[in-house]
C-alpha cells in the first residue's frame, strides 16, 4: 500500500471511469475520493504479495501557504488473504488458508506543488485490479490532483490495521513498518468456536459429565463455565480445550450448563447444554 510514495506530477497515465466528486469543507479543504477494488497488498513475506484490497479512499488536501499543502488519506474497506503467501510481518510463516477481514488505514503527508484547477475531474473514479483498470499507487493517486513538478508525500506519518476474527496486524511508521513484534500478524488462523454437549450422569451420584469441542479455530480456547439447577446458579468454573480436541468436564449437579468463552475477536461467545438424567455413566 505504501510502495512509490514520493512522485512527481506529470504525465502519469491514470485510470479512468466512475462519477467524478469532490468537496470543499467551511475551511477550503478539498476532499477527494476513490474506490480501489482488488488491490494487490505488499508485506514483509515472500512471496510479498499476501492479501487483495477492497476500499473506499478519501482525501483531505489543506492548504498550508504558498504552493504547500497536508494531505489526510484514510482507508476503509476489507481485505481478502492469499493462501500461500508469506505473511505481512515478515515472520517467515506462510498463510494457511483464505480469509477476509476489516481494513481501515489514516496516514499524513505533504505537498509542494500547485493544486490543479479542478480537482473534481480525478475524484470519486472507481479503480479495478482484476478489470484493467489498476489503482497507480498510493502517491501516483495523490499526485493526480496537482500540477506538473509538484513532489507528493503521502506517508510521513501512517497506520494500516487488518483484522480477522482471531489476529491483526498493523503497519505503522511507529512500529518498524509493521515488522516489530508488537504489530502482530496475519497468518490465516480461524476464530474458535466451541460446542457443548451432554455426556452422562455419574452413576450413584449428582454429578454430571459434559463435552466442550473446539470445532472450529486454530488456537486452543480457554472458557468459563457454571450449571443452573432448580433455578440456582453453581460457581463459575474455568476450563480450556485445544484447537479441533475436546474435554470433559465435571458438575456437582446436572440442569442446565452455561458456557462463556471469547472468539478471537475479543467478543464474547455464549453456547448451552441440559443434561440427560437416563444417560449414566
Amino acid at each position: 500500500m505504501k510502495l512509490l510514495a514520493l512522485v512527481v506530477a506529470g504525465g502519469l497515465a491514470v485510470a479512468t471511469g466512475g462519477t467524478a466528486a469532490y468537496a470543499l469543507t467551511a475551511s477550503s479543504d478539498t476532499t477527494v475520493s476513490a474506490i480501489v477494488k482488488h488491490h494487490p497488498d505488499n508485506g514483509h513475506g515472500t512471496p510479498s504479495q499476501w492479501a487483495d484490497d477492497t476500499f473506499i479512499r478519501t482525501m483531505v488536501i489543506h492548504n498550508t501557504g504558498a504552493n504547500s499543502y497536508t494531505i489526510t488519506t484514510t482507508d476503509k474497506g476489507t481485505f481478502t488473504t492469499r493462501q500461500g503467501a508469506g505473511s505481512p510481518s515478515g515472520a517467515a510463516v506462510q498463510i494457511s488458508r483464505k480469509l477476509t477481514g476489516a481494513f481501515s488505514s489514516t496516514s499524513t503527508g505533504h505537498v509542494n506543488g500547485a493544486l490543479v484547477a479542478n480537482p473534481g475531474h480525478f475524484s470519486g473514479k472507481t479503480f479495478d485490479d482484476t478489470h484493467g483498470t489498476p489503482f497507480p499507487s498510493s502517491g501516483a493517486w495523490a499526485a493526480t490532483f496537482f500540477g506538473t513538478g509538484a513532489t507528493v508525500n503521502p506517508f510521513d506519518h501512517y497506520s494500516f490495521r487488518y483484522t480477522t476474527a482471531d489476529e491483526k496486524w498493523v503497519d505503522a511508521d511507529t512500529n518498524n513498518d509493521g515488522q516489530a513484534p508488537s504489530a502482530g500478524n496475519i497468518t490465516g488462523k480461524l476464530s474458535s468456536r466451541l460446542v457443548a454437549m451432554n455426556k452422562c450422569r455419574v452413576r450413584g451420584t449428582n454429578q454430571n459429565r459434559w463435552v466442550i469441542k473446539n470445532v472450529q479455530g486454530d488456537r486452543s480456547r480457554p472458557f468459563i463455565y457454571r450449571v443452573n439447577y432448580h433455578g440456582a446458579w453453581s460457581h463459575a468454573a474455568m476450563g480450556t480445550v485445544t484447537a479441533g480436541g475436546s474435554t470433559t468436564i465435571t458438575t456437582a449437579t446436572g440442569g442446565y450448563l452455561s458456557v462463556l468463552y471469547m472468539n478471537g475477536y475479543n467478543v464474547k461467545k455464549y453456547i448451552s447444554a441440559r443434561s440427560k438424567y437416563s444417560t449414566v455413566c
